[in-house]
């Protein structure tokens, strides 16, 4: 009887580049085990929701929740060329680390230039882009976002991106990361079932919110910012820093307003109040 021959699989490439090389590259830099000593506490949350037709009541297809319990630091995921990895990203990295690590440490002040807002928003992106493999399946980084930042090294015009401090609670816990997720459209371009699979979809928004001891980040990436801009929840004790950067942003940690563990909550949920029952894109008459 004869063997069937074992389908040889093609070797992965970059998700950046598209090229061949591929090495193992950490989600959070590993740098930061420095400062986050692997005792402490670290879990993943990703929640995925998809939904068809934002009328009242209608179309929610799909939910999930997925909780990882272990050391976010030590993951590696095999997705990234030597030639982006030693290159330019590692260039991003080392921009924002001096940042970075003041924020991480809950420096007393820090004071952070509209240039270096920019450095940090980047930074943000590719490791935002990095922690939805945690998920593979279910994450989806647009391969526009990517492009973008691959040939032009600064944070994609769809993104919007907060930091914060966290208070000590929050600090207390090492690594909490959020990814959300929706596909949406308005009921007059909702997209159509045929035998179970979606025919297309245009709108997409991913929110990923993550605390590094004392930094706490909520990049949101939104296809269709004017649709739902309006629905997500008001944005409180963070500051922007993409795409409209302050002048110059001063943190000064003995008066500034910090992120406890229940504000990092809601921040994670900002998506699921939406979509709830009675959150606006459900019901949004608001009875």
């Amino acid at each position: 009887m004869a063997t069937k021959r074992r389908q040889r699989q093609s070797p992965p490439t970059c998700i950046f580049c598209g090229g061949r090389g591929i090495s193992r590259e950490h989600v959070w830099s590993d740098w930061l085990s420095k400062y986050i000593p692997d005792p402490m506490v670290s879990s993943h949350v990703n929640e995925t929701f998809l939904t068809l037709n934002t009328k009242a009541g209608e179309g929610l297809v799909s939910a999930e929740r997925k909780r990882l319990n272990k050391s976010l630091q030590r993951i590696k995921f095999k997705n990234v060329c030597k030639s982006c990895n030693n290159g330019w990203m590692s260039v991003i990295v080392n921009d924002a680390k001096p940042i970075v690590v003041q924020l991480v440490e809950n420096s007393v002040r820090a004071e952070i230039s509209p240039a270096q807002q920019t450095k940090i928003a980047l930074w943000i992106c590719v490791t935002a882009i990095m922690a939805e493999f945690l998920n593979p399946k279910k994450g989806f980084s647009s391969e526009f976002s990517r492009d973008f930042i691959f040939k032009h090294r600064k944070p994609p015009p769809n993104w919007q991106i907060w930091i914060g401090c966290a208070a000590d609670d929050l600090a207390a816990r090492g690594i909490q990361y959020s990814h959300q997720r929706t596909l949406y459209a308005p009921p007059s371009t909702a997209p159509q079932l045929h035998d179970g699979v979606v025919e297309q979809i245009d709108n997409c928004c991913e929110i990923s919110t993550n605390c590094i001891k004392g930094l706490v980040y909520h990049a949101v990436r939104n296809d269709n910012m004017e649709h739902l801009a309006a629905y997500l929840p008001p944005i409180e004790k963070l500051y922007c820093i993409w795409p409209k950067a302050s002048i110059n942003l001063t943190l000064d940690m003995s008066t500034l307003q910090k992120i406890s563990v229940n504000d990092f909550s809601k921040l994670t949920y900002s998506l699921v109040r939406c979509f709830s029952n009675d959150g606006p894109l459900r019901n949004p008459s608001g009875v």
